[in-house]
């Protein structure tokens, strides 16, 4: 990674509604999660991922923390015309998404440490799953500009 550039750092207390929460790990582990990202080749042969995190969004959160991170990153393959196609393809697109989430993980658990609830930990992420569910999104977007 040649690059890591923060753009947005979120972090809200929801105050939660009941007296006691009696397993915050569960608590947490019930935060709906959304990722989105853009991954993109640069003139200069350098590959830009855009990565966005939401933890705990949407019209009614959850009690307890609300979390939002976005960051670019610019990542250079040294020697990739040494390397297949295969395990050009596998670095470009998923080490350096897996990269980008990794250094969002951190900082979410950073600012969420500070909070009355102690740190959350984003669960681990599977990086293929997030590459399939955006290209059928692709795909249905597509579509629906054809009919």
């Amino acid at each position: 990674m040649k690059e890591f550039e923060l753009l947005e750092s979120q972090f809200k207390f929801i105050i939660p509604k009941e007296e006691v929460i009696e397993d915050i790990h569960e608590l947490f582990e019930s935060y709906p999660i959304d990722i989105n990202f853009n991954n993109g080749a640069l003139d200069n042969g350098l590959i830009q991922v855009d990565c966005f995190i939401k933890i705990n969004s949407g019209k009614k959160p959850l009690s307890g923390y609300y979390m939002a991170a976005s960051a670019i990153g610019v990542f250079e393959i040294v020697d990739a015309e040494k390397m297949s196609d295969e395990n050009f393809r596998n670095l470009r697109y998923y080490s350096t998404l897996n990269m980008m989430i990794n250094n969002l993980r951190n900082i979410i658990f950073q600012q969420s440490n500070l909070g009355p609830m102690g740190g959350y930990l984003l669960s681990p992420i599977d990086v293929l799953d997030l590459f399939e569910k955006k290209n059928k999104q692709i795909q249905k977007d597509k579509k629906a500009k054809t009919e």
